[in-house]
């Protein structure tokens, strides 16, 4: 038996174009959009169907609606961090494991070594973020600093490899590691010892990628987040709900 078609609403239509024009960059940030006569003419749409293709858009942050006698619809670029935020929210409400998270940062960061490590060849500043970063850590103060700051890195790893795609999943992951990172150092009595361990690891890193080589930058970077896993696991429980980790700490 055939299924019936669904005709999309005439404000997911409106919206949809509007979209378009945007992502597009027929409407750039900050551009007002033509006013609600304009728009209601264009569309051959009513007032509430228009309004409603707002809202639709300005749900998704590409556009901010200013209400009043002298408001109007301006487009808006998208923060990737709310995007992650979100994204991070869903993994949570979905009972996401501790382990279930290294499991995936397996598999994606080690990958994301590999594209750095090639950058690198072309741009050997393209490490600088990395070697900043790694200097900070090894005057961090406490271990709530330290942990942040180590949660930083890997994010770092995964957005200068340069890869878009990746960059959103490393803002995702982050929302979650910095916490997990936090809590499993409140959770272990040999903090000094993790983290000179955890240095030694990030400086072989950089000097594996400074060489442009992936592979062996890859395999320093998995046995080291082997390491964190199986430290955060055994502290925290490898079937600690993501969205409870933040409460351990």
């Amino acid at each position: 038996m055939s299924q019936p078609v669904r005709v999309p609403k005439a404000a997911s239509l409106v919206a949809a174009s509007l979209r378009r024009r945007i992502v597009l960059g027929d409407l750039a940030e900050g551009d007002a959009l033509p006013n609600e006569t304009e728009l209601m003419t264009f569309y051959e749409v009513s007032r509430p169907t228009l309004r409603e293709a707002l809202r639709i858009l300005e749900t998704e942050s590409l556009i901010s609606v200013k209400r009043g006698a002298r408001g109007g619809a301006r487009v808006a670029v998208p923060d990737a961090s709310v995007t992650a935020r979100h994204a991070a929210l869903v993994l949570r409400m979905q009972g996401t494991t501790l382990e279930d998270l290294f499991v995936a940062r397996l598999i994606i960061e080690p990958a994301a070594v590999r594209l750095l490590a090639e950058r690198v060849k072309g741009d050997p500043a393209v490490l600088e973020p990395l070697r900043q970063l790694h200097a900070d850590m090894a005057v961090a103060t406490d271990r709530a600093q330290y942990a942040a700051l180590a949660a930083r890195f890997h994010e770092q790893v995964i957005e200068l490899a340069g890869n878009r795609t990746l960059a959103l999943v490393g803002m995702i992951l982050i929302e979650i590691v910095e916490p997990h990172n936090r809590a499993t150092f409140n959770a272990i009595d040999d903090g000094a010892a993790v983290v000179e361990h955890a240095q030694g690891d990030h400086d072989k890193l950089l000097k594996a990628l400074s060489k442009g080589d992936g592979n062996a930058a890859a395999r320093i970077w998995e046995k080291h987040m082997r390491g964190a896993a199986e430290r955060a696991l055994d502290a925290l429980g490898g079937d600690s709900r993501v969205d409870l980790i933040e409460s351990n700490g």
